[in-house]
């Protein structure tokens, strides 16, 4: 290979990995800079489709996670509650052994008893049914059998041999330890069950409804001015959802939630964010051409992590903290980031001077 051959060579791998890393700076811009900055919707208007839609995957991903992991705290904080109910006798521990159980405490011992449903242990035979005239459903535990009363109205007697032989174990002990570890299994699966059907929903679900809102769009401004394409509409949809879905989150911790709140508050920025992709580069508000300045995005970051603390069930429910911080990092953050891109705009440029789009500056 000849020296020209080889600096050729050099240079097309340089360019290749910086054109990764822009990117990968691309797709961690994409979670902070469309919350305040117009230049952002400008520029991601004129790139691939495909690359929105591989950031909205990603977006949906980390949400998904992030749920998922509040779900699993929530799980296991209630199986901490189950071990501890055991320990301090609030719950009793039960031994069926030959089809038989056996309970060291006074009864009836009624465990829960609200809201129609009822749970109770009797192996004295006090109590040798439920009543379905006082309560919708519930279980009984007596000497020798499991009442299960469902909310339909249908009720079962299940022989207390029948369970030690599903569990083969004889006898079989209820304790703490005991229903903790399958606690622990039905939370695992639940966990998994959980963070496939919202991945669904947040990835299939919510990128149906964008491309669908995006052709009803696509419909009315082609009315108005003809031959204006779908992927700019599309893509500064997708971008819109992100922070549609942050105030949609925080509006939710103060405990503003109904159904159509986070269309309403993603119609306006998606309105926002396709005016400013079509407007003209020799005016308006963002006249002439401003490098996009990437590195903005870090500003972003104190907010990320306390929305992802906040969604992972870091702070406690119902405290001023559990919205008080996620509200407090948002809004700082956000200044930080209009005000960096107060301070870092580029003087306009003269339409015509040939000098094209400013480099997309990391």
């Amino acid at each position: 290979m000849t020296v020209e051959g080889e600096v050729r060579t050099a240079g097309t791998e340089t360019e290749s990995g910086q054109g990764f890393l822009r990117e990968l700076a691309w797709l961690g811009a994409g979670f902070v800079l469309p919350c305040g900055s117009l230049t952002f919707y400008r520029r991601a208007a004129r790139r691939k489709v495909g690359l929105a839609i591989l950031f909205f995957a990603l977006f949906a991903f980390v949400v998904s996670v992030l749920f998922t992991v509040g779900v699993g705290g929530d799980l296991a904080s209630a199986s901490s509650e189950i071990r501890e109910a055991f320990e301090t006798g609030e719950i009793p521990v039960i031994v069926i052994e030959d089809g038989v159980a056996s309970v060291e405490a006074e009864q009836p011992l009624i465990l829960v008893d609200e809201q129609g449903m009822i749970v109770v242990i009797d192996t004295t035979g006090e109590m040798e049914e439920l009543n379905p005239s006082t309560h919708d459903q519930g279980f009984l535990l007596t000497r020798t059998s499991l009442h299960v009363m469902s909310a339909d109205g249908s009720y079962q007697e299940i022989p207390l041999s029948e369970l030690q032989a599903v569990f083969n174990a004889n006898p079989l002990v209820v304790d703490g330890g005991s229903v903790a570890g399958a606690w622990s299994s039905f939370s695992g699966i639940l966990a998994v069950l959980v963070f496939a059907f919202v991945l669904g929903w947040n990835l299939l679900v919510d990128l149906a409804y964008v491309a669908l809102v995006a052709l009803v769009i696509w419909g009315v401004v082609s009315l108005l001015r003809s031959g204006t394409g779908f992927r700019p509409i599309l893509i500064a949809g997708l971008y819109a959802l992100v922070p549609a879905t942050y105030l949609h989150y925080l509006l939710g911790l103060l405990g503003i939630r109904f159904l159509t709140l986070q269309s309403l508050l993603l119609l306006p920025m998606w309105a926002i964010a396709l005016a400013v992709a079509s407007m003209q580069k020799d005016g308006g508000l963002l006249r002439g051409e401003r490098p996009i300045r990437l590195w903005r995005a870090l500003i972003g970051l104190p907010a990320l992590i306390a929305l992802a603390l906040s969604v992972a069930g870091a702070f406690e429910p119902g405290t001023a903290v559990a919205w008080a911080v996620p509200w407090a990092a948002s809004v700082v953050s956000l200044l930080g980031l209009v005000a960096a891109g107060l301070l870092t705009a580029r003087p306009a440029t003269v339409p015509g001077a040939g000098m094209g789009a400013p480099p997309e500056t990391i």
